[in-house]
């Protein structure tokens, strides 16, 4: 773990927030047949594995990760592809060892870009169907 990610307690409020909102909106979805899959992107996901007064944090995207892999285990018939990126490649490097593994309707995609690059990469992928919803988190 990098040691310069050490952070404040309102940080780890903000991912408790997200974590939180995340756990409430991929039931609401995928309880809703006109969904028939869910996308979660990260533009900025740093390694998503923090210290705060000696102990370990985790950050947003790890907290996602687990939360919609867990929730998909209940919903097989849909699908669900989470985008993590940052301009770091140690930092996805050092991410991917704590995320869960790919399951058949779960998929992480890692990548090293601008954000602003993912996001015009993703756009006609995501503009061009109805039946998914993303979420887009893009916080420096």
């Amino acid at each position: 773990m990098n040691d310069g990610n050490k952070i404040s307690e309102h940080t780890i409020k903000k991912f408790d927030l997200v974590a939180g909102y995340v756990a409430s909106w991929i039931h609401k979805l995928m309880n809703n047949s006109y969904c028939k899959e869910v996308v979660f992107i990260d533009c900025m996901c740093n390694n998503g594995i923090y210290k705060n007064c000696g102990n370990t944090v985790e950050g947003t995207p790890i907290r996602v990760a687990k939360i919609i892999s867990e929730a998909m285990k209940n919903y097989s018939n849909k699908k669900a592809n989470l985008y993590f990126n940052d301009k770091d490649q140690r930092k996805i490097l050092e991410l991917k060892g704590n995320l869960p593994e790919d399951t058949n309707n779960f998929k992480i995609h890692l990548s090293v870009d601008d954000g602003n690059d993912l996001l015009k990469n993703l756009k006609d992928k995501l503009l061009r169907r109805n039946d998914l919803h993303y979420l887009l988190f893009y916080d420096p």
